[in-house]
């Protein structure tokens, strides 16, 4: 056995939480994943590692415990291989993204993407989503997130000020009129971004908030465009994200609000993520989005 990689692939059995979400993640059949498990078990350490359950698979105290330091061990062999690379210039590896497709117009992806083409062995996931636990649980490796949240596990890094707008396009205007205030709001069609307000409530200087109706939620910032400037309702969106379509007269800005509401996106990672990459690239991203925050 390939002590190794039996101790990688028991700690994805341990995060997946059965042997069949494991097999998938590692591509490998599942009958030579129990084989690699029961030889962890009953050869090389002779101590039950797993608690088998009929909903899901669970680490024994002595499973927990060889599961962190096998983390730590495979997080220094990843280490060891990355500065191996550095020092030879050169970048490589997976990094799983967890973001909302809210910033797929705004600078972030100017700087992600530079970063990929500096590194071309880079090979980036990113995942639509504005869980700021996915880069904990699992999903992602990083994760950017207008929640605010406290966790021992992770670091959180201001990336992105937002300064949200009430817009629609002329067409909506002119058949429609626009209102003249912000109670007026739930008189006309709101179109609601359902990963930035899903409880349809938009949020406005000294505190206040207005409950929306209207006739499309979803959580695709390029649908709820695409409507807008179709003439089908009403945005409050990030204005950053909205500059071509404003300088093109797509969408006009409504002045409702006495000063423009700002929200703050973080960045969350692990400070002792699985392999110094992550940390470059989170590095990387917050220093080329330093003038953005």
């Amino acid at each position: 056995m390939d002590y190794l990689n039996t101790i990688k692939h028991y700690t994805q059995v341990i995060e997946s939480g059965s042997f069949s979400g494991a097999a998938r993640e590692l591509d490998i059949a599942i009958s030579k994943l129990s084989k690699e498990i029961k030889w962890l078990e009953e050869e090389k350490l002779k101590c039950s590692l797993i608690f088998r359950t009929t909903r899901r698979l669970e680490p024994t105290p002595e499973g927990l415990v060889f599961y962190e330091e096998a983390k730590r061990i495979l997080a220094s062999v990843k280490q060891a291989e990355l500065r191996l690379l550095e020092n030879q210039g050169e970048l490589q590896g997976p990094i799983r993204l967890s973001l909302s497709n809210l910033y797929s117009k705004s600078p972030l992806l100017d700087v992600i993407t530079a970063f990929l083409e500096q590194h071309p062995k880079i090979e980036l996931e990113t995942l639509n989503g504005n869980n700021p636990y996915a880069a904990i649980e699992g999903q992602a490796d990083l994760a950017i997130s207008s929640h605010l949240i406290e966790h021992p596990r992770l670091l959180r890094k201001p990336i992105m000020t937002l300064r949200r707008a009430v817009l629609a396009s002329p067409a909506y205007i002119a058949r429609h009129g626009s209102p003249d205030s912000l109670d007026t709001l739930k008189d006309y069609n709101c179109l609601v971004n359902t990963q930035a307000t899903p409880d349809s409530l938009w949020h406005f200087s000294g505190k206040r908030q207005i409950k929306v109706r209207g006739s499309l939620k979803t959580a695709s910032t390029t649908e709820l465009l695409a409507a807008a400037s179709r003439g089908l309702g009403i945005l409050y969106l990030p204005e950053q994200m909205l500059l071509d379509e404003i300088e093109q007269g797509l969408l006009v800005k409504l002045p409702l609000d006495k000063a423009p509401v700002t929200s703050h996106s973080h960045l969350y990672y692990e400070p002792h993520a699985e392999h110094a990459l992550i940390t470059q690239f989170a590095e990387y991203l917050l220093f080329n989005m330093a003038e953005y925050r």
